[in-house]
């Protein structure tokens, strides 16, 4: 997490296998989920409007 301030720039968020599920930089977020396997199946990107 890097910190300015009062406000967070940049946050990575890991589930319990070490798997990055959320990161989140200049206000855009972007979600990432994965199956039984680890593989990757689905990403996502929002804005923080």
């Amino acid at each position: 997490m890097v910190i300015t301030g009062s406000k967070i720039l940049e946050k990575y968020t890991f589930d319990e296998t070490n798997r990055l599920v959320q990161a989140v930089k200049d206000e855009k977020t972007a979600e990432y989920r994965y199956n039984a396997l680890g593989l990757s199946i689905q990403s996502k990107t929002a804005d923080k409007t």
